[in-house]
């Protein structure tokens, strides 16, 4: 295979010149393929890695906050401490953590961390985009999950396990942790991780797939595993298409900060609100399968564990 100097295509070994700009191109060595069964247990490290170090630093809180608050005449002493902000505190540490920790681990390897995460370079056009598709997803699931007749107890497990959400602590905290952190550690994982290993072995779709099974399961009850295994392979198939994990980030982003600042009430506001939303959502899905993608050669086909 032959590579351009100028725009980085990949084209075959007959090319003399770029078909795409005229300018020169060059020899390149392509990576090895990996197996299927080496790539998806790579995915699967990297999401492991991810739940432990949030499981290992809520332990870690809950502990000395055990010890210290400890209340013999309470059972449910410890519930009461964790609050939405000492939840959220925690969850920050975790994220924050997990960062420094993978950062850390591809500097030892020499290795470029951006590059490894999938956070390259993508097109502008498409963020405006992204952010309207992750506004209007939520929006539209909000609304499918609400008019599904789930059982009660899924529907009380749903509930109780996202009850942080609605709690009375500080938004700011909130939108940074739920919102912002949250985002980019998640898509940082199940798209940037996840997807450039799958990538190197397993036909896209199955990447995508795979990606968004991982993403699913990673949440706590049966109704969020349900439409955060769409979003998540919505959410992929964007990354397929740009080669970038930033589109993601941004529609995450925004999904999540729809759900911290909350839904209005009443149902004209809801029919009104719905309509707008599948009016964007439709805008956004053609606007960001229209947009250019990612031009050949520019994938992270050279990327390590």
């Amino acid at each position: 295979m032959k590579k351009c100097t100028s725009c980085s295509l990949v084209v075959d070994d007959h090319f003399e010149e770029c078909p795409q700009c005229g300018c020169l191109i060059a020899k390149i060595d392509l990576p090895k393929k990996e197996k299927a069964i080496v790539s998806i247990l790579k995915a699967w490290a990297y999401t492991v890695s991810f739940t432990a170090a949030n499981y290992a630093v809520a332990f870690a809180a809950l502990i000395p906050l055990a010890i210290i608050y400890y209340d013999p005449d309470d059972s449910d002493y410890l519930t009461k401490l964790l609050t939405t902000d000492v939840s959220n505190i925690v969850t920050l540490i975790a994220y924050v953590l997990f960062a420094v920790v993978l950062t850390v681990y591809f500097r030892i390897r020499r290795k470029n961390v951006l590059k490894e995460v999938g956070a390259v370079k993508s097109s502008l056009a498409s963020l405006p985009f992204a952010a309207l598709f992750g506004i209007s997803a939520n929006y539209i699931y909000s609304f499918a999950i609400s008019v599904i007749p789930w059982p009660d107890s899924i529907a009380e497990a749903h509930d109780e396990a996202y009850a942080m959400l609605e709690g009375d602590g500080n938004i700011i905290l909130t939108i940074v942790t739920v919102a912002i952190f949250t985002g980019i550690l998640e898509e940082t994982v199940y798209r940037g991780l996840v997807m450039t290993r799958l990538k190197r072995s397993v036909n896209p779709t199955v990447a995508c797939v795979i990606s968004a099974l991982l993403f699913s399961i990673a949440h706590p009850s049966l109704i969020s595993a349900v439409y955060t295994a769409v979003f998540g392979f919505c959410l992929a198939l964007i990354f397929e298409k740009f080669s970038s994990v930033i589109p993601c980030i941004v529609a995450h982003v925004f999904f999540n900060l729809i759900a911290c600042i909350g839904y209005p009430e009443g149902d004209t506001a809801i029919a009104i609100l719905l309509a707008a939303s599948a009016v964007i959502h439709v805008i956004s899905v053609i606007a960001l399968v229209r947009l250019p993608s990612a031009k050949a050669g520019c994938e992270s086909g050279a990327l390590d564990v």
